[in-house]
């Protein structure tokens, strides 16, 4: 490819390059072909190039809203004015959505607010062995839940994320197959009194959205 074939796209991705391990800042975020955001309104994206494109992706779910929504922009504007980040105590909104949480959703007795869903599960397992006093976890085959080291295995392949992951972490996360409950019990039987925890999306949305079959969540909470 010339220079003179270079989309607006590729040029930042290569200007990246030069300030950014692999010019993105996660490797999920580099698509092919390579897409360099302008902006976004509504359900749609703006590439460099000018392409409109209906924003399937939504971060991986988390723009509910779309992009630039009013509501939501006008409240984010009203919370910054009154400060950014304290970094002490609690704030009147951090509890009214703490309260909110627990009033909607039945396991959650009490919540803890975390700012990425790697920091959440690496908190939940934290947890699961600190009460249990066991180290294994049960996860399962292209589940992701985030980069520690503690998940860090099994998501688009069969091995580690990446070099660099602690083989003691990995040798505590034992993998079975979704919707496989016989795998699952062969897991417990192979490591008896040593789980923790089993940590799962509902729906394995990184794995071509594989949906539960009738039964399989009811017994994995039964173990």
């Amino acid at each position: 490819m010339t220079t003179d074939t270079l989309t607006q796209s590729d040029r930042l991705l290569r200007r990246a390059s030069l300030s950014i391990p692999g010019g993105v800042n996660t490797a999920k975020r580099r698509p092919r072909p390579q897409v360099c955001v302008r902006q976004g309104e509504g359900g749609y994206i703006e590439d460099l190039d000018g392409r409109r494109l209906i924003d399937h992706h939504a971060a991986y779910g988390a723009v509910l809203l779309g992009h630039g929504y009013p509501p939501q922009v006008r409240r984010v504007a009203e919370a910054i004015e009154r400060g950014v980040l304290y970094g002490l105590g609690v704030t009147e909104a951090e509890t009214e959505l703490a309260e909110k949480i627990v009033a909607h959703v039945p396991c959650a007795e009490r919540v803890l607010l975390c700012g990425s869903g790697s920091e959440a599960t690496f908190h939940a397992l934290r947890v699961a062995r600190a009460v249990t006093g066991r180290a294994k976890i049960v996860k399962f085959q292209g589940a992701y839940h985030g980069f520690h080291d503690y998940v860090a295995r099994n998501y688009l392949s069969r091995e580690p994320f990446s070099a660099g992951v602690l083989e003691a972490a990995l040798d505590e996360t034992l993998v079975c197959e979704f919707n496989d409950l016989a795998s699952v019990e062969r897991a417990f039987e192979q490591a008896v009194g040593e789980v923790a925890a089993i940590i799962t999306e509902p729906i394995v949305q990184n794995e071509a959205s594989l949906m539960p079959r009738p039964g399989c969540l009811q017994g994995l909470g039964s173990r």
